[in-house]
């Protein structure tokens, strides 16, 4: 059996990229984000990650990753 997420993610309003998101924070904790492409390019994001989403939009990945702690990243810039 799968992991169903298929009623979790969301359709762009401006037809951009839907978005699966993972983060783990300092204390090992694992969060789950869905969101757009415009959500992350123009709600209020972190700065760091507005900045890192618009860095890989732009490099048209299908997929990138940030490792904060290791300051290392995928599409590199």
């Amino acid at each position: 059996s799968g992991f169903g997420i298929y009623n979790l993610i969301q359709d762009d309003p401006t037809g951009g990229r839907s978005v699966f998101m993972l983060f783990q924070q300092k204390n090992g904790v694992v969060r789950l984000y869905f969101t757009t492409e415009t959500s992350l390019r123009d709600d209020d994001w972190h700065p760091t990650i507005k900045e890192f989403a618009a860095a890989w939009f732009d490099a048209g990945t299908k997929s990138a990753f940030i490792d904060l702690q290791l300051s290392t990243k995928y599409p590199d810039e």
